[in-house]
């Protein structure tokens, strides 16, 4: 296997599309509480959770990918630190997207699935949305500084080091 499969692509570049969308969607926030501050942000904060949902969904589906076909080989001095790397992007973007869903499920706002289905796991618990906040942004702060060095490390490969491994993920034909 010289490249990753075509469906680890399109996961990959999908919830990297994804990602860049919510920290859009929650940089908006604060404007919106301000604008309006039951009905947009209810709104928005049940799309941000439906969005978060999907993005989880991806990530699963990525693991399960690699471990049913297996990815490309990582030789070399890069090898520890990009499995590293990853499993810390998937840890971390894990525990943003379970905090976000506690902080809404746990206001008394309701939180829409996609706009059609109300749901709800727990009361409202103003502590516990305030703890799942702090974890949500904390981690969501951690994830931007990982996607950051991820970014930094793929242009090394690239351009500087020519060993293929940008090659690997890019969009294109298979093999």
């Amino acid at each position: 296997m010289t490249r990753y499969s075509r469906e680890m692509r399109w996961l990959h570049w999908g919830v990297a599309l994804l990602v860049i969308i919510q920290y859009q969607l929650a940089l908006t926030f604060d404007e919106l509480l301000l604008a309006d501050p039951r009905g947009r942000l209810a709104s928005i904060g049940s799309w941000h959770v439906s969005i978060g949902l999907v993005i989880l969904a991806g990530l699963a589906a990525r693991i399960w990918f690699r471990l049913t076909q297996g990815v490309p080989p990582i030789t070399g001095a890069t090898r520890v630190p990009a499995h590293v790397a990853h499993a810390a992007i998937y840890v971390v973007l894990t525990i943003v997207i379970i905090a976000g869903f506690v902080r809404m499920d746990a206001s008394d706002l309701p939180l829409l699935l996609f706009g059609l289905v109300e749901v709800s796991f727990v009361a409202p618990d103003d502590a516990l949305r305030q703890g799942a906040r702090r974890w949500h942004n904390d981690a969501a702060n951690a994830l931007v500084l990982l996607l950051s060095v991820h970014v930094v490390a793929a242009m090394l490969h690239g351009p500087i080091l020519k060993d293929q491994v940008l090659y690997k993920m890019l969009p294109g034909p298979k093999d």
